[in-house]
């Protein structure tokens, strides 16, 4: 049945409820409070899951942390983001205890011989006592803290969740004083604030977001409502948590436009409206099909924001508060898939659902597969171009020969949810690879979400793709805004031009337009900015990248990685320009953005600008990734080659490695564990390497020594079997003897190979070199030590080092 929904105009009071409705949702309810997933005494459902590899990681993984006591939650920890507004520290062991528990829990449910109840049951009691279920970003006048009064937020709402769901689970098997306490701290914690909300129709603090657009609504909407499913005992109560959810359902679907632009970006997609297709799922389960609450005019558009907002395979858009490497979730498409299948670009399966997290586990590891013939196709579709015109963003895609080439462009407002300043910003895609970029997200602190917030060159204009006019960047509010003029789509080419004018809060400003050409004939975009003012006026405007940059003079540069390039040729009339290059400051993220300023060097009363951008080769002239050294006169004399596995290290610095066996392998590699798993580096097998491997050596200053011996003085060449990911390459300062062998600020560069080597062989045999010359060590006969220092904060597997005579 069609869900009911209301008018939302984000009240101040939460809207009654009609009691005719609450009859009606609980004569579809069950008359017993009934979890998501199975219980673990459903053997033959669990026992199918337990078969998949992924199951055995998580047993192997399940007993490592019992080995240890659930991670301590100290006041101090919880306090200093109140006085420092470091928020980090706390979330990190934060967390581990949700990711404790559900590892024991799957762990438990795949065996099934009570070797992880006793660990899961310390971690539900060590839930249970903790001072506050919040994060301590989201209690900042310190109620839940001081338990002065309770309330759920996106941690607390997800523990309570993480809670009902395994003792559902574990109904049988865990202590009945246990399951009682998880009750009594679900309530007391979550349900009763929740409750006390649409009872009193008061929405007090903390609780904002049961009417709000953002991805909260949904997500903790469909945490509260799934738990009360789950434990209350009274159809009547589950009933009114029902009716609840549908009163705040619409003010979450208000968020989007009415063609599904998701203006948070895909990262929060998939978290909010993530969520609300998981509570679909479960309300469509709890009433067995009766309450259908995608059945709205904006969910099906909302669902193929997923095909629509991809610029390339893997590359969307990271406007406003998206992370750059964010991404549709495969979880989040299957259950898309299974209501919406028209709505996707190919078919979605998921071989190892063991490994799915809470929701996704309990709703897809579980579930019958979907029909075939109801499924998308296996070969994905690819649409030239998307305008979401509601939303005002452009997406345009082509393909010259093996050659991707793709670009996004908005328009939009500033006053979007998560919102930057950023009206005009544009991404360029070469090859499924971002070379021009909106950089995206910052990492978020107490200043993100505080009056402060534009302080940020990531947050406000500046940090972006657009103009900064008469010295003054883009305003903040509905009212800054770029109006699509003309959109106008052919087969040779896609020609859009936006109004940027109102963006600024600039009396003189006259017209400010910005017109975006992209050749479908040819890969090659044209981005043209034209200005005018009633008296002169300063201008610049720039380009943003992530990538190594090459400014070959004032009409070109040029953005590259190993894998690529992307030229970019500016040409200027109403006065002459300079270029500026400047990292724009991203704290605690290794995504750290050039800006390259475009600014003329007089004031105009009208200018252009225009860009034109477009794939170029690799030339020799670019500087700072590897090329492969001349051999010639050389001749290497491999066979003769001082071997030394990478595993046998003498010495290290700055980092720390112990071994971890795998099971059925003979292999070892070396892995850095997150930093809320240990601490440390680990040794763990690794597939196609030549003997032992290491691998996250990924810290600067991380060193490791090994020693040799050679036979004879001589010289000798120095190669490594390495992979790693990051096409631009991955740098290492080399010693021999503790003499250096690079300068400083010219680290040896190690080139990526396309990946891990995790499912397929990606090593490389890789002579050290630079600008194409080979290192040459003179060696005398005897003992030696190499020493080699991560030079950039980035990972290298490492197999072997051979230290090679020259004849």
């Amino acid at each position: 049945m069609k869900t009911t929904f209301i008018r939302a105009n984000n009240p101040k009071a939460f809207p009654a409820f009609d009691p005719d409705r609450v009859k009606q949702i609980a004569s579809w309810l069950p008359t017993q409070p009934t979890g998501f997933g199975k219980p673990v005494s459903d053997r033959q459902a669990w026992e199918k899951i337990a078969s998949l590899p992924g199951a055995a990681r998580t047993i192997a993984k399940a007993r490592r942390d019992a080995a240890s006591p659930p991670p301590e939650l100290p006041d101090e920890l919880y306090l200093e983001f109140t006085r420092s507004g470091n928020r980090r520290r706390y979330e990190v062991p934060y967390f581990t205890r949700t990711q404790r528990i559900l590892t024991f829990a799957k762990a438990e449910g795949f065996l099934n011989q009570g070797e992880f109840m006793p660990a899961l049951e310390a971690e539900l009691r060590a839930l249970c006592a903790d001072r506050s279920w919040v994060m301590s970003a989201h209690d900042a006048d310190l109620e839940n803290f001081n338990r002065t009064r309770y309330y759920g937020d996106l941690g607390a709402t997800a523990r309570a969740l993480l809670a009902a769901t395994v003792s559902w689970w574990f109904q049988d098997q865990l202590p009945a004083d246990l399951r009682a306490d998880i009750k009594a701290n679900i309530m007391l914690r979550v349900l009763e604030p929740y409750r006390e909300v649409f009872q009193t129709g008061e929405i007090k603090n903390g609780l904002w977001w049961m009417t709000t657009h953002s991805n909260w609504n949904a997500v903790c909407t469909a945490n509260t409502v799934a738990t009360a499913l789950t434990v209350c005992d009274s159809v009547e109560e589950r009933a009114e948590f029902v009716a609840a959810m549908e009163i705040s359902n619409p003010f979450f679907l208000n968020g989007f436009t009415p063609d599904g632009y998701c203006s948070e970006g895909i990262g929060y997609w998939n978290f909010g409206f993530g969520y609300y297709l998981y509570m679909a799922a479960m309300v469509r389960l709890a009433t067995d099909g009766k309450l259908d609450i995608l059945d709205h005019p904006v969910v099906e558009n909302t669902c193929a924001y997923a095909k629509n907002i991809m610029i390339d395979k893997s590359v969307a858009p990271a406007f406003a508060d998206c992370a750059v490497n964010a991404r549709p979730s495969t979880a989040i498409l299957w259950l898309i898939q299974n209501t919406h299948p028209h709505t996707l670009r190919q078919r979605i399966t998921i071989e190892d659902t063991s490994i799915l997290k809470l929701l996704a586990f309990a709703l897809i590891a579980f579930a019958e597969p979907t029909a075939a013939e109801n499924l998308p196709p296996e070969t994905p579709t690819i649409e030239p171009r998307h305008l979401f015109a509601e939303g005002g963003v452009f997406i345009c895609r082509s393909l010259h020969g093996e050659q991707t080439f793709g670009a996004a462009i908005k328009g939009g407002h500033n006053a979007e949810i998560h919102n930057h300043n950023d009206v005009g910003s544009y991404l360029v895609v070469i090859n499924n690879h971002a070379y021009l970029v909106d950089p995206g997200a910052e990492q978020y602190t107490r200043r993100t979400f505080s009056k402060d917030r534009y302080v940020s060159k990531i947050l406000n204009s500046y940090g972006h793709p657009v103009p900064v006019v008469a010295g003054k960047l883009q305003n903040t509010g509905r009212a800054a805004k770029g109006v699509f003029t003309k959109t106008d789509f052919t087969d040779a080419q896609d020609t859009l031009v936006i109004d940027l004018t109102q963006a600024y809060h600039v009396p003189e400003l006259t017209a400010l337009t910005r017109t975006f050409t992209f050749f479908r004939t040819r890969p090659e975009i044209i981005i043209r900015d034209e200005v005018s003012f009633a008296s002169p006026q300063t201008f610049s405007t720039a380009v943003v990248t992530f990538d190594k940059l090459f400014i070959r003079h004032q009409r070109s540069l040029t953005v590259y990685d190993g894998n690529g390039a992307c030229a970019v040729d500016i040409a200027v009339t109403g006065a002459d320009w300079t270029l500026d290059s400047e990292v724009i400051e991203n704290p605690g993220t290794s995504n750290v953005p050039t800006r390259v300023g475009i600014n003329l060097t007089t004031p105009v009363t009208a200018a252009t600008v225009t860009v034109t951008i477009k794939p170029a080769p690799l030339s020799d002239d670019l500087p700072g990734f590897y090329r492969e050294p001349d051999l010639t006169g050389l001749n290497p004399a491999v066979n003769d080659a001082i071997t030394i596995q990478a595993k046998n290290i003498a010495e290290e610095t700055g980092g720390a490695v112990v071994r971890e066996p795998k099971a059925d392998s003979d292999e070892d590699t070396v892995r850095r564990l997150m930093d809320w798993e240990a601490h440390v580096p680990l040794q763990e097998p690794k597939a196609d390497s030549d003997e032992d491997a290491i691998k996250f050596w990924d810290k600067a200053g991380h060193a490791l020594t090994w020693e040799f011996t050679v036979p004879a003085d001589g010289r000798y060449a120095l190669q490594v079997r390495a992979c790693h990911a990051f096409g631009d390459g991955v740098a290492r300062h080399v010693a021999v003897d503790g003499a250096p062998l690079n300068q400083e600020d010219t680290p040896f560069l190690f080139p990526g190979t396309g990946g891990w080597s995790t499912k397929t062989n990606q090593w490389r045999e890789v002579w050290v070199a630079h600008n194409r010359k080979a290192l040459i060590l003179e060696l005398k006969a005897g003992q030696h030590r190499l020493t080699m220092t991560n030079a950039d904060n980035r990972g290298m597997k490492l197999d072997w080092l051979k230290i090679v005579p020259l004849p």
